[in-house]
């Protein structure tokens, strides 16, 4: 039964059980062990390192699907062996008076409770010398009903990820809103946490278990009930002072989108930062900044050309806005700087205001809340000029109705002006758009989730010519950052992308992606990191020095403090590949 590598260490090992709990009783119909095992054979398939706590009637049924895996322990354990079935005879208890009376049996949620004490075993055990484990349950992928591949994806990956946070228990749940009133946590279901899965630390998992082993019995004397798990779990957070990492989840695929917070590499460390010295601009602040190097054919050299954009707010700790106009319209201004070089840092007089359009445009100002151009992107529209700078930027105030579109056009570098300034309607109408990624020639990067890529018809509306589903874990709310760059490294186009989480301020995590170089497909990705802090973290900026084996970042600390970052190339690995639908 020890079919395992003793010498492979694993990053993460998990944990399930299968017990026989409805001894001498017929199993629910829905909930046969026939059921549980074809969910659990899913669950195999994805060769996650996992121990099973199996009861000794129910090793046949399992040991021909977990014959010969090294990446699979069974351990013999019946149910009333375990230290929480124990605790549990102590007392005469009743069980919820709101329940499924068929499947939650006195047996059924004890099993519940045994997670913490199933995971300090499997701690013991040490087999693949992991410092995080996970609880997953034997039967979970029954709730994966949408996009199983999804959930395939996301644990194949998730051990090979780094998690940085020292110490944490990461819990996924439905509600926000923590419990605090007795009754309705022993009768009622309480969703604040979702049972089926877990993570942390050793040393988290294990306070968690001596946490139990503490309250587990007196909450039982005093309750008289034998309630769900994660209800005791609501119980421990609002009365003891437990303290898991909770993130937002359903019953579904999302329970496994583990809280970026402790996974995100913070990347400050061992790199070179500046911060450029801008004119004064009281009270615009500098922003969000985007780089190019372009040739000129005049000097005949290549030369370095930055465009940062400058507001006129900031943003508080708690994410509120101060906005320094009497109206509170947010207003964009962006200046431009020509270098010699990448590295070369500009002084205050290099740098001069770019007007947002030139007479050519034909675009007239709406009015509105939103000025200006915002976050403008650089690039080259065709690889073959490399003499013509292009842009694309959000804008409001020159539209009619007011929707935000993606402005496109030449940034010209003489005239300190943006000339022939079109807007790119979307595929379909809608309110707001933002972070198209400019690739190859008038075409656009439009969604990474599905992956879809547009072309300019003679309209100036973006008709996809590529949409691909794909599974790769959290690229749901992925947008572009960056725009891509040759990486002579990896053979192809890289950049920068982003998501967020709703928190208070928002949190923002970034990874790097990898293109194929003729069809544009998202090949590698990064595990996710910011630069300085989780919050509201923007890179619009990105160049690659392979002589120096070097990224140069471009990026703003809550929509100011803009600064250049550079670092070695292999401080950002791409761990991981997409994965698409066939």
């Amino acid at each position: 039964m020890e079919n395992f590598n003793k010498e492979k260490n694993r990053k993460i090992t998990f944990v399930t059980a299968f017990m026989n709990v409805y001894e001498n009783k017929p199993e629910i119909d829905d909930r046969c062990i026939e059921w549980r095992l074809n969910h659990f054979k899913r669950l195999v398939a994805t060769n996650i390192p996992l121990v099973i706590y199996c009861s000794p009637d129910y090793l046949k049924y399992i040991s021909e699907i977990v014959l010969f895996k090294d990446n699979i322990r069974i351990e013999l354990l019946d149910l009333k062996e375990t230290r929480t079935w124990q605790y549990i005879q102590k007392f005469e208890l009743k069980l919820p008076s709101v329940r499924n009376e068929l499947k939650d049996t006195i047996e059924y949620i004890a099993l519940m409770h045994t997670k913490p004490e199933l995971i300090q075993k499997t701690i013991e055990l040490n087999p693949w010398n992991s410092e995080h484990y996970a609880w997953i349950d034997f039967n979970i992928y029954h709730i994966f009903k949408e996009v199983p591949e999804y959930a395939d994806a996301i644990l194949q990956t998730m051990v090979e990820r780094d998690f940085q946070q020292e110490s944490f228990v990461a819990i996924p749940g439905c509600w926000e809103f923590k419990f605090d009133h007795l009754d309705t946590l022993i009768n009622n279901i309480c969703w604040r946490f979702c049972g089926g899965f877990f993570i942390g630390t050793k040393d988290a998992l294990l306070e968690m278990n001596e946490l139990y082993s503490r309250e587990f019995v007196s909450f039982l004397a005093v309750s008289g009930t034998l309630t769900w798990e994660v209800n005791f779990w609501s119980f421990l957070e609002y009365e003891k002072g437990w303290k898991p990492v909770w993130y937002a989840a359903n019953h579904d695929e999302s329970i496994l989108n583990v809280c970026p917070d402790v996974s995100c590499r913070t990347l400050i460390t061992d790199v070179d930062s500046v911060k450029y010295e801008y004119p004064p601009m009281e009270p615009y602040v500098p922003s969000s900044t985007s780089y190019i190097t372009v040739w000129d054919p005049i000097a005949q050299k290549d030369v370095h050309v930055l465009n940062t954009r400058f507001v006129n707010y900031t943003i508080y700790n708690n994410g509120v806005y101060n906005i320094a106009d009497p109206n509170r319209h947010i207003k964009t201004r962006n200046l431009c700087a020509v270098l010699d070089t990448v590295r070369q840092i500009p002084r205050a007089e290099d740098w001069t205001e770019m007007a947002d359009l030139s007479t050519d445009s034909g675009l007239v100002s709406y009015g509105g809340s939103i000025y200006g151009l915002e976050d403008i992107r650089l690039f080259l529209p065709d690889e073959r000029d490399q003499t013509q700078i292009h842009f694309v930027a959000s804008n409001m105030n020159y539209q009619p109705n007011h929707q935000i579109r993606i402005l496109e056009g030449v940034y010209d570098i003489t005239q300190k002006v943006c000339r022939n300034v079109r807007v790119l309607n979307p595929p379909m109408d809608t309110y707001c758009e933002k972070n198209w990624v400019p690739i190859g020639n008038e075409h656009y990067i439009y969604k990474w989730w599905p992956f879809e890529i547009g072309v300019l018809d003679e309209t100036n509306k973006v008709n996809l010519v590529l949409s691909m589903r794909h599974n790769t874990p959290y690229f749901q709310g992925v947008r572009g950052s960056s725009t891509f760059v040759n990486s002579q490294k990896y053979g192809g186009w890289l950049g920068v992308v982003h998501f967020s989480v709703e928190k208070w301020p928002r949190h923002y995590y970034h990874m790097m992606v990898l293109l194929d170089k003729t069809t544009f497909l998202p090949l590698k990705y990064s595990n996710f990191f910011c630069f300085r802090n989780k919050s509201i973290e923007f890179c619009t900026g990105f160049a690659i020095d392979d002589s120096a084996e070097q990224y140069i970042f471009w990026i703003s600390n809550f929509d100011k403090d803009a600064e250049c970052i550079i670092m070695n190339q292999d401080r950002i690995l791409l761990h991981h590949s997409f994965s698409f639908f066939t």
